[in-house]
């Protein structure tokens, strides 16, 4: 899965699991209120089953979360 399919795979969960839309990469999910600690904790688990993948909150930089570009940045960096 190349930096594209993560982004559209990120962006998905975002659209269909949150319903929340992000239309701009950069949008900063906290500081905008878009992205809460309940939606936080959606986004981890639905991140977790769509990249096969285990994510340990007590490790996670919550500027891995900031952006929707971040937390491609950081499914991709996981996934080696």
């Amino acid at each position: 899965m190349d930096q594209g399919q993560v982004t559209s795979a990120v962006s998905r969960i975002f659209n269909d699991k949150l319903n929340i839309r992000v239309d701009d990469p950069a949008t900063d999910l906290f500081e905008t209120g878009l992205l809460d600690s309940l939606a936080f904790v959606e986004l981890v688990a639905a991140l977790e089953e769509e990249f096969d993948t285990q994510i340990d909150l007590m490790e996670v930089d919550l500027e891995d979360f900031q952006t929707l570009g971040a937390i491609v940045g950081f499914i991709a960096a996981k996934r080696g």
